[in-house]
């Protein structure tokens, strides 16, 4: 049996969509080898595990391997978590360590909450009015202007 990684680090931010990682699990002799997956790790209250395996056995042959999706929970609070996956074939068993760093999403602080601009038709635009838009997460975060929302 062969094993694509030795360790899985996968990172996400809060708020943003659940995140994913994949091992590759293989033969490098002939014939087929038959594996079955298991999960190890904290269970977080009103959560469970805090990630899950696509699937819990299978088996590869050397040019057909199957791909195992370990799936990272999205109701998460920013955190470190460790665990595990354990693949067994036959009396051969391999622990990846699992590390998932989740940092809090992007938060727009804005330095305003309304504009008004008073027009005349046919009179002159109005004067810019500048102001700011901060990030006060620790992701990337987009924003955009409508000037015609409705």
């Amino acid at each position: 049996m062969t094993i694509s990684q030795t360790v899985v680090e996968a990172h996400g931010s809060t708020g943003a969509p659940a995140s994913q990682a994949a091992l590759l699990i293989g033969n490098s002799g002939g014939g087929t080898v038959n594996w079955s997956a298991k999960t190890s790790g904290d269970t977080i209250p009103g959560v469970g595990q805090w990630f899950t395996l696509s699937q819990s056995s299978g088996s590869a042959t050397l040019h057909s391997p199957t791909v195992l999706y370990l799936n990272f929970s999205q109701n998460l609070p920013a955190n470190v978590y460790n665990g595990s996956v354990t693949i067994t074939s036959g009396t051969q068993s391999q622990v990846i360590p699992v590390l998932f760093t989740l940092v809090p999403g992007p938060r727009m602080k804005l330095g305003f909450t309304a504009w008004k601009f008073d027009m005349i038709a046919g009179g002159p635009l109005p004067e810019p009015r500048p102001d700011y838009v901060i990030n006060g997460g620790n992701a990337v975060g987009a924003f955009r202007f409508d000037p015609d929302p409705f």
